[in-house]
């Protein structure tokens, strides 16, 4: 049977997308690689690229959904199963490698049901037939822009970490590891990587630095776990997954289980980790807001 005209857009855009990434694939080139005129992409889909790449990736989900018992029938060890899954998806999308993006509070017994699920997709991706390695980042900088109009208008950062320390990582510091990974899989095959910034310090240090970039006083106040819930609940209406992760996450801050240095980025990544500074003043406009 001939496939109607909005199948072979999705399927034109999969292919596409999936080789070129989202970025690199315009309306023209979905057109000409289905056959279809671009008002027939506009007739199905009026919401143009955006609403086609969703339904691409529905229809992706659905696929994998059949697909999964399909394989997994043939196995009566779950173990083997799950490979036999892996092998069939790595071998569709041409994956030699994987990087999964885990979280230092991953593991078995984390009261987060967030970093939880980190841990176990490890123990799963650990069945993939394919080079896996896994990154276990501290709090990163960007947490900095998250809370940034707190500083930038009221001059203070307020959590509910104590005394607790991290050493912040920028993303595109991790960026360098992961393509580095990506390089040459080869060495880092079934390595889990603890990543962090260059200096460990706590709020009130990592405040400091903040207001020493700044110009201008900005402090650290540390408030009650319960208290922070509420506000999160109440003026940012977190999604309850998010409370309950940041909650717990928040006691593990305190533990010390977001501490550490190590020479990852250096050494794999090859660049010089980015400072709370050079992070602060690369983005200064976004805190420069003057206080109430």
């Amino acid at each position: 049977m001939a496939r109607s005209t909005r199948e072979a857009i999705l399927t034109a855009a999969a292919e596409l997308m999936r080789h070129k990434g989202y970025g690199a694939v315009g309306m023209k080139d979905i057109a000409a690689a289905s056959g279809a005129p671009i008002g027939s992409l506009y007739h199905h889909f009026p919401g143009g690229k955006v609403q086609i790449a969703r339904a691409a990736l529905i229809n992706a989900g659905a696929a994998y959904a059949l697909l999964i018992p399909a394989v997994v029938d043939d196995h009566t060890d779950l173990g083997q199963a799950l490979h036999a899954v892996f092998a069939q998806a790595a071998q569709e999308a041409e994956v030699a490698a994987v990087v999964n993006m885990s979280q230092i509070s991953a593991r078995r017994d984390a009261t987060s049901n967030a970093a939880q699920q980190h841990w176990i997709a490890e123990r799963l991706l650990d069945r993939a037939p394919v080079a896996v390695t896994h990154l276990r980042p501290t709090f990163f900088a960007e947490w900095l822009l998250y809370f940034g109009s707190s500083i930038a208008e009221r001059s203070v950062l307020r959590l509910p970490f104590g005394h607790g320390r991290h050493a912040p990582i920028a993303a595109e510091d991790q960026a360098h590891v992961i393509a580095a990974i990506l390089e040459d899989p080869g060495p880092h095959a079934g390595q889990i990587y603890p990543l962090f910034g260059p200096v460990e310090d706590d709020h009130h240090g990592i405040v400091a630095e903040v207001a020493r970039t700044l110009g201008r006083p900005v402090r650290y106040e540390p408030i009650e776990i319960d208290k922070f819930r509420n506000r999160m609940i109440q003026s940012r209406n977190a999604a309850p997954h998010i409370v309950q992760h940041i909650e717990n996450v928040a006691v593990d801050y305190r533990q010390g289980k977001f501490a550490g240095t190590n020479d990852i980025v250096e050494r794999i990544g090859r660049t010089t980790p980015t400072t709370v500074a050079a992070f602060m003043d690369k983005r200064r406009a976004k805190f420069d807001s003057a206080p109430n």
